[in-house]
């Protein structure tokens, strides 16, 4: 009976245990289960950013703003190269904006480009970059990241008003030009003036492909030295180029039809236009280192974004510009 007893006890702590226990089961088994949705939804984030980034190369640079990338785009500019890329983080990724200039990717490609044409003082970088080099596609992949950003792969296709070779020939002829006008022991004022006269003296107007828009060369310093004849851009860039290697700080302005120069004299900058006065005897100059009052028929253009939103529009009004003509 005792035995009876005993074995029925111990049925009943086991009947016991296993109702505990399946209860128990029964409390956590929705918990189990949503670790398990947790954890799988996990894994197919890190999958689908995985497969996302896949053809990223991430042994290679990835900058935090676009602007970053300048280096980058400035020597592939010097070196004549027809793709640059790079790749930046951002938050202001807009597919419904993409293929417009209007999308924050564009603006922030094109920022990064005209952060490596900034003004360097270097004659071959700055404004003279910016005026022979242009952007002429914009490709873009953007793989999106856990924390809601992304990663934009920026691919860019670079357009040039010269080649490489006419490039390299400038390069030998602006020192020449600068020795032949024996500037050695000169005022910066004589520096000037001997580079205006001899633009005005030596480069024409090219009023033959005024109307040819596919006659680049006519933009150019090359074709001004080259050929003689240019349009205003030709003579900006020649002045400027010629000024900076001979020791001046020069910039080069620009409206939507129009582009001369400004050059500092002592604590002030000066105008100048050898467009404008190109053929003229010195003493009839009217547009040589004039200051904002006097330099008649030039003015400023509206910025249009993706049209004509380069920095060389507004150049002027970060730099201390003498009101008047030089010696007034």
């Amino acid at each position: 009976m005792a035995i009876c007893s005993a074995v029925t006890s111990k049925v009943r702590l086991f009947q016991a245990y296993r109702t505990a226990s399946s209860a128990s089961a029964a409390v956590h088994t929705p918990k189990k289960k949503r670790a398990g949705i947790y954890l799988l939804l996990f894994l197919l984030s890190v999958g689908f950013y995985l497969w996302q980034n896949g053809n990223v190369d991430f042994s290679h640079t990835t900058y935090d703003h676009a602007t970053q990338a300048s280096d980058v785009i400035r020597q592939s500019l010097l070196n004549h190269e027809e793709e640059v890329s790079f790749r930046y983080r951002t938050d202001r990724y807009d597919k419904s904006l993409l293929s417009t200039a209007l999308s924050p990717t564009s603006q922030e490609i094109r920022a990064a480009y005209y952060a490596a044409v900034e003004h360097t003082g270097r004659p071959n970088e700055g404004d003279q970059l910016s005026r022979w080099t242009y952007l002429s596609e914009i490709m873009t992949t953007a793989y999106p990241q856990l924390n809601g950003t992304y990663i934009i792969q920026a691919d860019c296709k670079i357009g040039y008003y010269v080649t490489k070779e006419q490039e390299a020939w400038l390069r030998t002829r602006i020192p020449a030009i600068l020795s032949s006008l024996n500037l050695t022991g000169k005022s910066d004022y004589e520096k000037v003036r001997a580079i205006y006269n001899w633009i005005c003296s030596h480069v024409t107007y090219d009023e033959a492909h005024l109307n040819d828009d596919s006659y680049w060369m006519k933009y150019t310093a090359y074709n001004a030295v080259r050929l003689g004849t240019a349009v205003c851009d030709g003579y900006a860039q020649l002045f400027y180029r010629l000024a900076l290697t001979a020791g001046l700080e020069c910039r080069i302005k620009i409206n939507s039809n129009h582009a001369w120069n400004l050059v500092k004299l002592g604590n002030q900058y000066y105008y100048c236009d050898a467009t404008w006065d190109s053929g003229l005897p010195e003493s009839q100059y009217r547009y040589f280192l004039k200051g904002s009052m006097d330099f008649d028929f030039h003015t400023n253009a509206l910025k249009m974004i993706g049209v004509a939103d380069s920095p060389l529009l507004d150049v002027d009004r970060s730099l201390p510009v003498a009101m008047y003509g030089y010696g007034r």
